[in-house]
C-alpha cells in the first residue's frame, strides 16, 4: 500500500449541509498509526480466519445458486480467469483459477492526486456503503478497507455523504443540477425515488461514462438488460448496491409450529418444485388458535400465516411471475400489468385474509412482528430482516423462497423491497473519464472483497439457523426480479396491489386501472420522452 493515501475514514460535520464522512489524505505519520492499528485488527481477524474458511469450504459444497447482484451463475468466492461474466469457478482441466481479490478490472492505474469524489446515499442504506472504522464485524470491516483501497489505488478523496431520507436526496440532486454545480460524483439512494426522478431529465446513462463495462460479473445481468432502453442505462446495480442483495424478499417459517403440527419438510417442498400458493394455505389449515380465548382474532393470538396489506402484497405480483412492463423484441417496453392472472392473483390476496388462520393488518410488516412474537408459521420479510432482527430468537425457524403460482411456474421468483440502492450520476458530472472509472472500480471492489463474505458469513451465517436455509437463501437470490415499471414508474402500477387492496379495501383491481390508467400512461411517456432525447439526440 502506498502511503500516499488510504487513512482511516473519519466523520466530518459541514455548518449547514449534510454530514460528510470521508476518506481522507493523511500525512506518513498519520498514516503510520493507522497501518499499525490496522495491523492489529488483521491479526485479530486472522484468528477467525480458519472457522470462517471452514464455513465457506461447506457452503461451496452445497449446489448453491448466485449470491452476488448476477443472480446467474453460482458463486463460490473463486472465478475462472477464463470465463466471460460468470464469477464462478470451474475445475476445467486446465483452466486456471484466481481468487476474487486477483480478479483483473481492466482498469487503468491513475493517481488523481487528492480529488475528491462524493457520493451522495440516503440515511436507510448508508451502513451498507459505508463503515467508519475496524470493528471485527464482517461486513463493516469489508466495506471499510474496500473504500480505502479504492481510495489509495487511485489517490482519491472518498467522501460519503448522507444527505437524509430520499425526499432530501431528490432535492439535493435537484439543487445540485439547477445550480450546474459538479457537488455529486455518484448518487447511490432509494431505487424507486430515483427512477421516478428519470423523467426530469437529471441523470446520464451510467453505461455511457468511461471505463464502466457492463459484461462484468460485478454489474447486475438483470438489472443493466431489464432497465436498459436501447442500449442506454439510466440507473445501474451492482455490487457496491449491497442492500440489493439485503432486501430481497423471502418468508420466515416457524420450524417448531411446524413439527408440532407434523408438517412436511419444507425444504424438500421448495426443492421438488412444488411449494406453491396453494401448498402454502394448505400447510396453514388448521393452525389459528384463540390463544387469549376472547372469541376473536386479535394479535395475541396464533396464525398460520401473517401478512400485511400494504408491502407484502405488491411482492407477490413478482412472485408470482408478472412484471409491470415486459421488454419487447424491439427494445421496447409494454406494459404487462393488467390481465387475468393479475385478476386472480388480487382475489386470491384479498380471499386468504378471509381465513382465520391468517393475520393481517394495514401497519407495515405486520407478519415479520407476527413472527417475532411466535405468533406465526410463515410470515413475509426479507434477508436483512432475518439478518439482524431473527438472529437472538430462541425458536428454530428456516428462511424459504417466495411461493409459485403453480407448478408449471419455471422458478422461484423474488421482489427486492423498493427501498434498497441504485447508482445513477447526476448530468452535471463533468469529468465522466474520473466518475467512470471510481464507479467501476468501487463495483469491482465490491465484487472482489464484499459481497461474497456479507452472503456466506454476515448474511447466511447469522441470519440462517441450518444449511438448508443457506441454499434456500441463494435460491432467493438467484430469482430477483428488476421491472422497468417499477423502477421507473414512480409510485404507479407496481403498487396498485397495495392501493387496491388496502387504501380501498377492494378486490376490484379491474376498476382500480380503468381509474388510473390515464395517469400512468402520462407518466410512462414523459419517462420515455426522457429516453428518446438521450438515445435519438
Amino acid at each position: 500500500m502506498r502511503t500516499r493515501s488510504g487513512g482511516k475514514p473519519e466523520i466530518m460535520a459541514a455548518p449547514g449541509l449534510p454530514r460528510v464522512r470521508t476518506t481522507q489524505l493523511h500525512t506518513s505519520v498519520l498514516n503510520i498509526i493507522y497501518q499499525i492499528r490496522n495491523r492489529k485488527a488483521i491479526q485479530m481477524k486472522k484468528r477467525t480466519q480458519k472457522l470462517t474458511t471452514l464455513l465457506l469450504l461447506i457452503a461451496m459444497l452445497l449446489p448453491l445458486a448466485s449470491c452476488g447482484n448476477g443472480g446467474d451463475t453460482p458463486e463460490t468466492g473463486r472465478v475462472s480467469a477464463e470465463s466471460e461474466n460468470s464469477g464462478a469457478a470451474t475445475d476445467t482441466d486446465g483452466e486456471t483459477e484466481t481468487t476474487r481479490a486477483d480478479y483483473p478490472d481492466g482498469l487503468p492505474e491513475k493517481d488523481f492526486g487528492g480529488v475528491a469524489f462524493t457520493v451522495l446515499g440516503y440515511d436507510s442504506t448508508i451502513g451498507f456503503i459505508y463503515a467508519e472504522e475496524l470493528t471485527g464485524d464482517v461486513m463493516g470491516d469489508s466495506l471499510y478497507n474496500r473504500n480505502l483501497r479504492v481510495a489509495d489505488r487511485f489517490g482519491v478523496d472518498l467522501r460519503f455523504i448522507e444527505g437524509g431520507d430520499y425526499h432530501a436526496i431528490t432535492t439535493l440532486c435537484n439543487n445540485a443540477v439547477t445550480a450546474g454545480e459538479d457537488t455529486y460524483q455518484m448518487v447511490a439512494s432509494h431505487v424507486i425515488e430515483m427512477g421516478k426522478n428519470i423523467a426530469s431529465g437529471i441523470y446520464q446513462p451510467v453505461n455511457d461514462l468511461s471505463y464502466v463495462d457492463f459484461s462484468k460479473p460485478w454489474w447486475s445481468k438483470s438489472c443493466t438488460e431489464d432497465l436498459a432502453y436501447h442500449g442506454k442505462t439510466y440507473l445501474a446495480i451492482g455490487d457496491f448496491d449491497l442492500s440489493a442483495v439485503g432486501k430481497a424478499v423471502c418468508l420466515v417459517y416457524n420450524k417448531d409450529l411446524a413439527e408440532t403440527y407434523e408438517l412436511p419438510n419444507i425444504y424438500e417442498t421448495v426443492r421438488s418444485g412444488k411449494w406453491t400458493r396453494d401448498e402454502l394455505t394448505r400447510i396453514c389449515e388448521g393452525t389459528y388458535v384463540d390463544v387469549n380465548g376472547d372469541g376473536k382474532k386479535d394479535e395475541g393470538d396464533q396464525y398460520g400465516f401473517a401478512i400485511d396489506s400494504k408491502g407484502d402484497a405488491n411482492t407477490y405480483l413478482w412472485s408470482f411471475g408478472k412484471k409491470v412492463m415486459t421488454k419487447n423484441s424491439d427494445g421496447e417496453y409494454d406494459d404487462t400489468f393488467y390481465d387475468e392472472k393479475l385478476v386472480s392473483i388480487v382475489e386470491w390476496l384479498y380471499d386468504i385474509k378471509l381465513n382465520d388462520y391468517v393475520w393481517t393488518d394495514t401497519e407495515w410488516n405486520t407478519g415479520f412482528n407476527a413472527f417475532m412474537r411466535e405468533k406465526t408459521l410463515i410470515a413475509n420479510g426479507n434477508l436483512e430482516m432475518t439478518q439482524w432482527g431473527m438472529r437472538d430468537l430462541e425458536l428454530d425457524y428456516a428462511i424459504i423462497p417466495m411461493p409459485k403460482w403453480d407448478e408449471t411456474q419455471q422458478g422461484y421468483y423474488t421482489s427486492v423491497g423498493g427501498s434498497h440502492d441504485i447508482q445513477g450520476v447526476l448530468i452535471t458530472a463533468q469529468d465522466t473519464d474520473f466518475v467512470g472509472l471510481i464507479v467501476e472500480a468501487l463495483n469491482a471492489e465490491s465484487w472482489k472483497s464484499v459481497t461474497l463474505p456479507y452472503c456466506e458469513t454476515t448474511l447466511k451465517y447469522k441470519g440462517a439457523r441450518d444449511e438448508d436455509s443457506l441454499e434456500m437463501i441463494d435460491i432467493t437470490l438467484a430469482g430477483r426480479i428488476y421491472d422497468f415499471g417499477f423502477v421507473y414508474g414512480g409510485w404507479g402500477e407496481a403498487f396498485w396491489l397495495q392501493y387496491c387492496l388496502n387504501d380501498n379495501k377492494s378486490k376490484d383491481i379491474t376498476s382500480y386501472v380503468e381509474k388510473n390508467k390515464s395517469k400512468w400512461d402520462s407518466t410512462m411517456a414523459a419517462v420515455f420522452a426522457t429516453f428518446d432525447e438521450y438515445t435519438k439526440g
